[in-house]
């Protein structure tokens, strides 16, 4: 299983889970973003406390850094090489402001 990580800021969160949920193959709606937003609320960086969200085969965690606007991102359950380049690229894309 391959996994991607990174930080991103907090205002580019929607356009990569849109992304995430595009290489899944997953229709990403409003209900989804209601359950990342609720999800969001209770994590914690610093606690190691995460919020973990299916979208497919694909898992999307993650955690709030407190000390910022960051978000801190990991996408698990990666098995196409392609995907994996994918989805580290929009990470490294859209953790600038």
């Amino acid at each position: 299983m391959e996994e991607v990580s990174g930080y991103v800021f907090e205002d580019n969160l929607g356009k990569v889970v849109e992304h995430v949920a595009w290489c899944a193959g997953y229709r990403w709606d409003d209900l989804d973003d209601g359950a990342v937003e609720a999800g969001l609320k209770a994590t914690d960086e610093d606690a190691d406390v995460w919020f973990d969200y299916p979208i497919g085969a694909l898992t999307l965690h993650l955690t709030r850094d407190h000390g910022g606007s960051m978000i801190r991102v990991r996408v698990t359950g990666i098995t196409n090489e392609v995907a994996a380049v994918h989805l580290d690229t929009i990470l490294g894309v859209h953790w600038l402001p």
